[in-house]
């Protein structure tokens, strides 16, 4: 069933959307002029697929998902670095809250 919607979306974006798609040299050679960049984003993109995927393998799901939560600080630290987000302390603060009820889960837990 996924796999119809997804068919279905791909020719609904081709149908609005074709005079951007087809002007794919510019694209082409935006791309190859950020390889570097995309290359790493592939990799750790990647990367963390592969990390889930391990992780959601070898422990329960509620103390996976309590592992990922952990990825909030980098979130948040990013956030500020890369988009110069406002309000740091407060959304850290929560984000280290967030951590610290995984903390507990993966280590209470039962």
């Amino acid at each position: 069933m996924e796999c119809e919607w997804s068919f279905f979306a791909v020719l609904i974006i081709l149908l609005f959307e074709r005079d951007k798609f087809f002007s794919w040299k510019f694209e082409y050679k935006l791309a190859y002029s950020q390889y570097w960049q995309y290359l790493g984003l592939i990799l750790s993109v990647g990367l963390t697929q592969a990390m889930a995927v391990y992780i959601l393998a070898h422990l329960y799901v509620g103390y996976a998902l309590a592992l990922f939560q952990l990825s909030a600080v980098l979130s948040v630290f990013y956030g500020w670095l890369f988009f110069n987000e406002k309000q740091i302390y407060r959304k850290l603060t929560a984000s280290i809250i967030m951590v610290i009820g995984s903390v507990l889960i993966i280590l209470f837990g039962q």
